[in-house]
């Protein structure tokens, strides 16, 4: 299972939002193409998960939460 902090963590470390800490769940992020490929990279480097959300999808990648839904529906339909 892929948290809210292992989400966080990848967009923090990878693409400079800032300290982990403070991101809160429900922050509005801009997910730029760079973002997006930093999260991919995170997600499958070190858990193994390859996402490739279509233009519908990224509606919910505005926070935290909403990635963190969008990966969750993803595995639990695997």
């Amino acid at each position: 299972m892929i948290s809210k902090d292992d989400i966080r963590a990848i967009l923090c470390e990878g693409a400079g939002l800032g300290p982990p800490g403070e991101l809160p769940d429900d922050a509005e992020l801009a997910i730029d193409s760079f973002t997006l490929v930093v999260l991919q990279h995170g997600l499958e480097e070190r858990h193994g998960v390859v996402i490739d959300p279509q233009f519908e999808d990224m509606a919910l990648f505005t926070s935290v939460n909403g990635i963190h839904k969008y990966v969750t529906t993803l595995l639990d339909g695997s």
